[in-house]
């Protein structure tokens, strides 16, 4: 599968743009983050120092996209439901994985 990341995207009428970052598991001890406010996703990078593959960051891209929609839907419970969230996102990355054209 071609794990291709876009540079942004339409969510609910906003810009989704998305930043790849070098260091935010050593700052914040994350992989990804979505900033509601300011229409961002973050994602950890690939460095020596924190080896990640392009499924990975990709898996973690659909994870934030995920936390974006509910947001986007008023469902802040669910958005904040890691478990919830982090189902979907395997779904959504196995039915991608998986399609057939």
């Amino acid at each position: 599968m071609n794990y291709k990341i876009p540079k942004s995207f339409e969510c609910g009428g906003e810009t989704i743009h998305i930043k790849h970052i070098d260091n935010l598991v050593q700052e914040d001890d994350f992989k990804g983050y979505a900033h509601y406010d300011k229409d961002v996703i973050g994602l950890q990078t690939n460095t020596p120092g924190f080896i990640r593959s392009d499924e990975q960051i990709y898996h973690t891209f659909v994870h934030e996209v995920v936390h974006f929609i509910l947001h986007k839907q008023y469902k802040i419970d669910l958005r904040k439901d890691e478990h919830f969230v982090e189902t979907t996102a395997d779904l959504f990355v196995q039915m991608l994985k998986t399609a057939k054209y």
